[in-house]
């Protein structure tokens, strides 16, 4: 589990550097924003990356709770570490993938803010499937005695 939790946090720490080193890059003028400066295919990137970023986050966060999922990752053992590692990149991928694409297309279509905002959006969500020890746990279900008192409390 120890591993897995690594790999996750390492997946988003390179995804959040990349960001960075984009919007370092653009703002520090080594790259040239506004390539794409009123260009007709504004609206149509704007739609699709609206969309885009509307159904990955709710997608990205109920993920976990999807039947065929949920039975893969609480399997027990190295099989749930190893499918906690596949989904929880799935996971991962699914929103920080928008991200980079939303930042890159509000400098490259001349900071054209909507952009901005649904990749500021993507990178809130990221704090809730922050891949700390505790939530992995949880998500594959290696606190037991919590799943007890949930029933005995229902």
């Amino acid at each position: 589990m120890k591993q897995t939790i690594r790999t996750l946090a390492t997946a988003l720490w390179g995804f959040l550097t990349l960001y960075i080193g984009i919007v370092a890059a653009y703002e520090t003028d080594l790259l040239h924003s506004g390539v794409f400066f009123q260009h007709a295919s504004l609206i149509y990137a704007q739609f699709a990356m609206q969309l885009l970023t509307l159904a990955a986050i709710p997608l990205a966060l109920y993920m976990f709770r999807f039947g065929g999922v949920h039975r893969q990752l609480t399997k027990g053992g190295d099989a749930s570490a190893r499918n906690l590692k596949l989904w929880g990149l799935a996971r991962m991928m699914l929103l920080c993938i928008p991200m980079i694409i939303n930042v890159l297309l509000y400098y490259l279509y001349a900071k054209e803010v909507s952009f901005f905002y649904l990749s500021v959006i993507l990178l809130l969500s990221l704090v809730f499937i922050y891949p700390s020890r505790g939530r992995c746990e949880r998500e594959c279900n290696a606190h037991p005695e919590t799943e007890n008192k949930k029933d005995v409390a229902e």
